[in-house]
């Protein structure tokens, strides 16, 4: 005697239903992590965005406001362009200001603060 599809399944019914349920929550989990990793990469988008936007608007007002910009490094030597601060120091050769260090354009007192 033959048997139908569906009878022979019923023979080991409940492994079958088992494995179903662990593939289902198997790829639930996996749907959740991928959609939380996405969402965290949005947010650390977002963070870097609203950041350079910061920083963005605080050097044009502070552009606006003050005579020069000076960007330093860790040990406080001249980093990055340095055009408007030789334009500033009256400088003919504004490479040389590039790693200078930035108290030697300080009078004295102001050093020692």
């Amino acid at each position: 005697r033959t048997m139908h599809p569906l009878q022979e399944l019923s023979v080991g019914a409940p492994d079958i239903v088992l494995a179903h349920v662990i593939v289902a929550i198997c790829s639930c989990i996996f749907n959740w992590s991928l959609n939380e990793a996405a969402h965290q990469r949005v947010l650390s988008v977002a963070r870097e965005r609203r950041a350079n936007f910061k920083e963005a608007t605080s050097s044009k007002l502070l552009t606006a406001f003050c005579d020069t910009l000076v960007d330093l490094d860790a040990d406080l030597r001249i980093d990055g362009s340095t055009d408007r601060i030789a334009k500033f120091l009256r400088t003919e050769n504004q490479h040389s200001l590039q790693g200078s260090y930035f108290a030697t354009f300080l009078a004295e007192d102001d050093r020692l603060r």
